[in-house]
């Protein structure tokens, strides 16, 4: 479960409306609302970054997109990485029949029944 917030939404977009629009710091519009200076200066800068303003910084939707790149790149080394082990289990020949899905065996029981008996293969008990 995430953390509650601790300062509400509209706060925090009123303290970004107004240190872009009135020119002031950011840490005194922060310490007029009561808010760490820290938490605006970021939200000021992402806003920026979704304006516009600061082509250096990713917008919103360029973040969103970069996260769930990052998620789909670890799914795929994870796989990669169970790829590995299983050819480690059934090296050479003993691969060439490996299908997916093939009917009435999958996973590691799949490679014991593919690999039992081929040269090369771990001897299973």
């Amino acid at each position: 479960m995430p953390r509650p917030k601790k300062y509400p939404d509209e706060l925090v977009a009123r303290g970004v409306r107004l240190a872009l629009e009135s020119g002031l710091p950011i840490a005194h519009v922060a310490a007029d609302l009561g808010m760490h200076p820290e938490t605006l200066r970021k939200r000021v800068r992402q806003a920026e970054a979704d304006n516009g303003l600061r082509p250096d910084l990713p917008t919103s939707a360029e973040r969103e997109e970069i996260r769930k790149l990052r998620a789909e790149n670890f799914e795929l080394r994870s796989a990669t990485e169970i790829l590995k082990s299983a050819s480690v289990v059934c090296p050479r020949g003993a691969r060439s029949g490996w299908a997916v899905g093939a009917p009435g065996a999958s996973g590691l029981l799949a490679a014991r029944r593919r690999c039992r008996g081929q040269i090369g293969c771990r001897r299973w008990p």
